[in-house]
This record gives structure tokens, C-alpha cells and sequence, in this order.
């Protein structure tokens, strides 16, 4: 009686085994550990295990089933992890997207027609010659137009523009302009018919 009991707490304990691999490492994996299978018995058991023999095996696959659930523990705490990334990750996208703000009101300029487009200087390095102005494509900026650069209602140099995006756009001196050096705040006029092709 006592080893046919502890035979079917073998089966039940083997049982419980392979169902938690077959969990964890999907249908059609090979056996957790050791290879092959060792040969079972009608009722799952050892043929001629002994008492102290299916007691071991109990034993051996209560270890085996406990270490593959915190596989699974642990697996699952990593996916609960990157899950927790991906939306921390989203929501600082969100929160990081910069507020377009809205252009700059021009400073006077010298009198151009109205089919001129207004502007000022945001951004410039004289050194490397570019220049960052504060109309883009939403304003009619195209690229290869003229923009002559004004302080205080005089002419201060002549851009070429050679990148437009929709809020501004950059050029640099046309050839044989003069050299003067340009702020940031000096007022800019494009004029759509002045345009030069792009070197």
C-alpha cells in the first residue's frame, strides 16, 4: 500500500512538472534537464523504483518545478519592466515636444512691395557665413531667394537662401556682397522675383 501510494504521488508530481515546462518553454520543447526521459511505467514510475527512489524523484522535480516558477517570476518582472519603459519613454516624448511659437513681428524694413516677405535675423554665425531667419515656406520662402538684411533702415548685406523649413529658413552672402557683419534682430525682406539659383 505505502508503495503504491507514494507511486502515485510520483506520477502527480511529474505530472505537475512537465505541464509547468510545457508552460514556460512553449509546446514542442525538449526536457527541462538530463536529455531523454527515462523509461516509465503504465502509471508514470521507475519500473523497480524502490521507496527511497520515487522519494527522490519527488523531490527532484518539486527543485525542478520551483526553479522553473521563478523563471517565470522573473520573466514576467522584466516584461512588467519594459512595459513600464516604453510608457515612461512615450510620456517624455509627449512632455518634450517644443511649443511652436509663433514668428516674430518684423522690424521695420526699408518700403518693398506688398508682395515682399518680412522678417528678422534669429540666429547668425558670421564666421562659417549662416544666417537663421524667421521665415519659412508657411510665409512663400523658397529656396534661392534674395534677402537683403537692414539695421537701422540701412542695408547691412544680401543673403542667399539655401534651406527652408516651414517656420524659417537659412542662407548665406551672396558672392561679391559686402562683408558686414549681421545680429540677430536685424530685419530681413525677401523679394519672391529676386532669386538666384543655388551654387
Amino acid at each position: 500500500m505505502a508503495r503504491t501510494s507514494a507511486r502515485k504521488i510520483a506520477v502527480v508530481a511529474w505530472m505537475l512538472a512537465a505541464a509547468t515546462i510545457a508552460a514556460a518553454c512553449g509546446p514542442g520543447a525538449p526536457p527541462a534537464k538530463g536529455g531523454s526521459e527515462p523509461a516509465k511505467s503504465a502509471d508514470g514510475a521507475r519500473p523497480g523504483a524502490t521507496d527511497a527512489e520515487l522519494r527522490e524523484d519527488i523531490a527532484r522535480l518539486t527543485a525542478e518545478t520551483a526553479a522553473l516558477q521563478e523563471k517565470i517570476d522573473a520573466l514576467n518582472a522584466k516584461n512588467r519592466a519594459l512595459c513600464d519603459m516604453i510608457e515612461a519613454g512615450a510620456a517624455a516624448n509627449v512632455s518634450e515636444t517644443p511649443a511652436v511659437s509663433p514668428p516674430k513681428r518684423p522690424l521695420p524694413g526699408p518700403p518693398e512691395s506688398d508682395v515682399s516677405i518680412k522678417g528678422v535675423v534669429q540666429a547668425v554665425d558670421n564666421k562659417v557665413d549662416v544666417c537663421v531667419i524667421s521665415a519659412g515656406s508657411k510665409d512663400g520662402v523658397l529656396v534661392g531667394m534674395e534677402c537683403v538684411v537692414t539695421r537701422d533702415g540701412e542695408a547691412v548685406a544680401t543673403l542667399v537662401i539655401d534651406k527652408v523649413f516651414p517656420n524659417y529658413a537659412s542662407g548665406s552672402r551672396r558672392p561679391g556682397a559686402a562683408k558686414k557683419d549681421i545680429r540677430p534682430g536685424d530685419a530681413c525682406t525677401l523679394v519672391p522675383s529676386a532669386v538666384t539659383p543655388p551654387r
